[in-house]
């Protein structure tokens, strides 16, 4: 993160000191409905809204008072996903990346830093915001762009919004519903900010509602970096309906322990009856724990999976040239271990029937940080 001097980092008031909490744009925030980005791209608007204390406190990266590349941030490429500061690194990356545009922001919006984007501070009086009556403002109908759930870089507020089996598993959980609200139905507004991009002008969202012929022709389309229809969901009639009850997802009250569970994943169990949603599957992708261990049902089925416990298979038996041998056979030596973890034998993975033997036991799945999963 760019440090500026202290004289720059602090908004001064009458009386008082304000300055933002962390180094990060709201996504949110609108002033007369005006964003971040909106007051960030334009020196005129820079100068005459970062003298409000509001806008400076929601808005510290266009004002100047912070520069940080955005850390959850990455960039699809031929040799894979990149993150900002291999952008950064060279200069004909930064020349053909950071005016593009992504999930219908600028890179360089994203990537300040790696960009050479960082905005100077606005000098001048800091002025209170105006004040307005004591009314409070409704809940803003907008996807937070740099949402992800659990820290996945997958779980965005698009990616559950593409798929109804998505929504309806996520859509259940209070912080996804308050974070991604037009995607779980919660409400449904056409994003303000948007620009649609045209052969004369560029157009609102409501310039789009105004003709079916201009539905058809743009809300499909990707225009500005975004698909037309995610930032004018109403006027393209792209509104979701409210996510349906499903199965609930674990509460601090609700959540199952060691103790209260038998430590051993059911064969049979299938997440919402799919049959390649087992145990097993979800247990060896760590993306797939992170969406899925949160539902009390699976990790009641599958407690291994999920971290909760971690027990070797007593009635499991691995073959070699010396006779059958139980799991802690494994265990008193390393060399074995190399051999026969990450082989089948007798019919299973070693490593899964085997997991204490193996050093495979996996790290518990909750929303807040917990202990290790018991050894049993």
């Amino acid at each position: 993160m760019r440090v500026l001097p202290l004289l720059y980092s602090l908004a001064v008031l009458p009386g008082k000191l304000i300055f933002a909490e962390e180094c990060v744009n709201s996504d949110t925030y609108r002033y007369e409905s005006k964003s971040c980005n909106w007051v960030r791209n334009n020196e005129e608007r820079r100068q005459e809204y970062c003298k409000i204390a509001e806008i400076v406190s929601n808005c510290p990266i266009s004002c100047g008072i912070c520069c940080k590349d955005d850390a959850s941030f990455t960039i699809n490429t031929s040799t894979g996903e990149k993150e900002c500061k291999w952008i950064g690194k060279r200069q004909e990356r930064k020349d053909r990346y950071c005016l593009k545009y992504i999930i219908g922001l600028r890179v360089r919006s994203s990537c300040p830093i790696a960009c050479d984007f960082c905005k100077d501070p606005v000098l001048g009086t800091i002025s209170p915001s105006p004040t307005v009556s004591p009314i409070q403002s409704p809940p803003i109908c907008l996807n937070s762009n740099s949402y992800r759930y659990n820290g996945s870089s997958k779980i965005s507020c698009n990616w559950i919004r593409t798929d109804e089996d998505r929504r309806i598993r996520y859509c259940r959980i209070a912080e996804i519903a308050s974070n991604c609200p037009i995607s779980c139905g919660v409400c449904c507004e056409n994003d303000e900010s948007f620009r649609l991009s045209t052969k004369t002008l560029d157009k609102k969202c409501s310039w789009i509602a105004n003709s079916q012929a201009r539905k058809d022709r743009f809300c499909s389309e990707i225009n500005n970096g975004v698909r037309v229809r995610r930032a004018c969901a109403a006027a393209c009639d792209f509104c979701k309906d409210p996510a349906p009850p499903t199965s609930s997802p674990i509460s601090s009250t609700s959540s199952p322990t060691a103790s209260s569970i038998e430590c051993v994943n059911s064969e049979s169990f299938r997440f919402e009856n799919k049959p390649k949603m087992s145990c097993n599957w979800i247990r060896n992708d760590e993306d797939r724990r992170i969406q899925y261990c949160m539902f009390e049902e699976v990790a009641s089925s599958c407690p291994i999976s999920c971290g909760i416990c971690c027990k070797n298979d007593k009635k499991y038996r691995l073959n070699t040239v010396n006779g059958p041998k139980k799991c802690r056979w494994l265990a008193k030596s390393q060399e074995r271990k190399n051999t026969f973890c990450t082989t089948f034998n007798n019919n299973a993975m070693v490593r899964s029937v085997c997991p204490v033997a193996c050093d495979f036991c996996k790290k518990r799945v909750t929303l807040s940080p917990t202990p290790s999963p018991t050894l049993m």
